[in-house]
């Protein structure tokens, strides 16, 4: 018992080495960096999330054959749904504009603007990138809703991806896939 009629427990000595171990080990993992990802000419498939309104193009309740398109090197992006069918074909162009931590040059979180007509410009959603390994899979945050989903950079990656186990483990969130074997029949681009 110290003098202060304080008692230090092995539980509270424990916790206080878990805190000083990890303020002085940042994660080697993140944070992850958009810039890095994200490429002109590259589609990325939305496989799964965790919403059932598309938060992009409102009306539609899910991506099913969904993905993104980068058009441009400034960024400029498609979000699309594709299915077989053509008349069932939609999509709406966006800007893609990234943004960092305050002097960090990791641009981790993007803003998904309108690219045209009246609401040019205006922030549809803020998405953080919370999980990428580069080569397969990204695993995007809506920052507004909660919500979240997984990029494939493959088509037939489907759930053997470290993303689709991250988002599967977490806590009170229901999985919902949106792609279908069927999908992405046609050309891409």
């Amino acid at each position: 018992m110290l003098a202060t009629g304080w008692k230090i427990t092995p539980l509270f000595f424990g916790f206080c080495m878990v805190i000083i171990c990890k303020a002085g080990d940042p994660s080697p993992n993140g944070p992850y960096d958009l810039s890095k990802l994200l490429q002109r000419a590259t589609n990325y498939f939305i496989y799964e999330g965790t919403f059932m309104e598309d938060k992009i193009i409102p009306g539609y309740p899910l991506p099913t054959c969904g993905r993104w398109f980068i058009v441009t090197d400034a960024l400029d992006a498609k979000r699309l749904y594709e299915p077989s069918h053509e008349a069932y074909a939609v999509e709406k162009k966006v800007q893609l504009v990234l943004e960092g931590e305050p002097g960090s040059s990791v641009k981790s979180s993007m803003k998904v603007n309108n690219y045209d007509g009246p609401q040019k410009g205006q922030t549809i959603v803020t998405m953080d990138l919370n999980y990428t390994d580069y080569e397969k899979c990204a695993l995007l945050f809506y920052r507004d809703s909660g919500d979240y989903e997984v990029w494939n950079f493959q088509l037939n990656l489907k759930n053997n991806t470290e993303c689709h186990r991250k988002l599967a483990a977490l806590p009170e969130k229901t999985l919902t896939v949106y792609y279908r074997d069927w999908c992405y029949a046609g050309p891409r681009g």
